[in-house]
């Protein structure tokens, strides 16, 4: 699984035609509605590679029947 780092230097690769209430926006990652998002998914990434992140928060086997990135127990989520 990739970092948080290397997930936003594949990010800074693409260019996707994003438009925001109308205008589209070129800087995807300075722009400031996209910025929270773009920080969140490191943050996940790297949550994921952490080795003292609470007992739990692992991703889950991939399978038909569940696809999720991470799932965290309910007791957990305040915490984070």
């Amino acid at each position: 699984m990739k970092s948080g780092a290397e997930y936003l230097e594949e990010l800074k690769k693409l260019h996707p035609v994003i438009y925001f209430r109308g205008e589209r926006i070129t800087d995807i990652l300075g722009h400031p509605v996209l910025q929270p998002v773009i920080n969140a998914a490191m943050a996940t990434y790297d949550l994921a590679l952490d080795p003292a992140k609470p007992a739990g928060c692992s991703p889950p086997r991939c399978s038909p029947e569940k696809n999720a990135i991470c799932w965290v127990p309910s007791g957990v989520q305040r915490k984070i």
